[in-house]
């Protein structure tokens, strides 16, 4: 009973700060859910690595000494970006098209795929490569190399995610929504961005 007591509570709390502190609660729940993308993205790989050395079990002592917390802070920190950046797309997209219709929604979603999805991937590439230290050289090689197949799976994932996203979310949890969706999303970018991958 003391755990529903707490979740109820802690629901409510999150609730009222959707509806009195939206930019800080976006950003906030954009941090936590990339730093959590990425989190499973280095169990995956620790895993892989393990099953690849014929280790084929992954504990709790082998996953922490082969974690990276670093990788895992530098990827939350994209999130004081984009989470901005997310919160007044979807601000600007809801006044821009108001309306539940198909003609709207398929504007939103075409809007979302060639202006915002061009530059969120842009944003988290250089400032996952800033934060690495890496000069705007490395960072263009970097885009050069990995821009195209980022987008690519963006294309494929995100057009039916934001369908849902437009027609059956409220404005005040659509990045929120795309949030929880983007744990899968941000776990796939961080194996891209972490791994050679052509």
């Amino acid at each position: 009973m003391v755990v529903v007591s707490k979740l109820t509570s802690s629901f409510n709390f999150c609730k009222q700060m959707f509806r009195t502190r939206l930019l800080l609660s976006n950003t906030v729940s954009t941090m936590v859910l990339l730093g959590v993308g990425d989190a499973i993205t280095q169990y995956i790989e620790i895993k892989l690595t393990n099953k690849s050395n014929h280790n084929l079990t992954l504990d709790s002592h082998s996953f922490f000494q082969n974690y990276d917390l670093i990788r895992t802070v530098k990827v939350t920190s994209v999130g004081f970006l984009t989470g901005p950046f997310g919160h007044y797309w979807y601000l600007f997209l809801d006044k821009k098209y108001p309306f539940k219709t198909g003609k709207s929604i398929l504007s939103k979603i075409l809007c979302d795929q060639l202006i915002a999805a061009p530059i969120f991937n842009v944003l988290f590439i250089t400032a996952i490569h800033t934060l690495d230290g890496k000069h705007l050289r490395q960072i263009y090689e970097t885009f050069k190399e990995k821009f195209f197949t980022i987008y690519a799976y963006d294309c494929t994932i995100w057009p039916a995610c934001q369908m849902v996203n437009f027609y059956f979310v409220p404005t005040v949890y659509r990045l929120l929504y795309v949030n929880f969706i983007s744990v899968i999303w941000n776990a796939l970018l961080s194996f891209l961005m972490f791994n050679d991958i052509d």
